[in-house]
């Protein structure tokens, strides 16, 4: 019984991998026309000047309207501090590291 249910696995786990889309195959529509301003950094055109999409979990709960999960950070424009936050292809707003509580933490603009 044993190996049925270790061969189970074994042939379960690629379905798995197959049915979580990664991040970068995740289609977003570009948007312009979007701003924000990061201690006194102004970004214009949000979408165009951001790059490397990750998962944001909003652990600081920041208060983003209208913005359901999965929400999706991008870096601003190269800067190591400044993030634009995007549900979909819905801009939710800009966070950053600057004055925030723990190292890794966030802060809205």
């Amino acid at each position: 019984m044993k190996t049925f249910s270790v061969v189970s696995f074994l042939l379960a786990v690629p379905l798995l991998l197959v049915s979580a889309a990664p991040l970068d195959m995740v289609e977003f529509t570009r948007r312009t026309g979007d701003s924000c301003t990061c201690n006194g950094r102004h970004y214009n055109d949000v979408w165009n000047q951001s790059s490397n999409p990750a998962y944001f979990s909003n652990f600081e709960k920041i208060p983003f309207a209208h913005c359901p999960k999965p929400m999706y950070r991008y870096i601003l424009n190269n800067h190591h501090l400044d993030r634009a936050v995007y549900s979909g292809n819905h801009f939710c707003g800009c966070i950053t590291h600057d004055g925030a509580k723990t190292k890794n933490g966030f802060v809205a603009c």
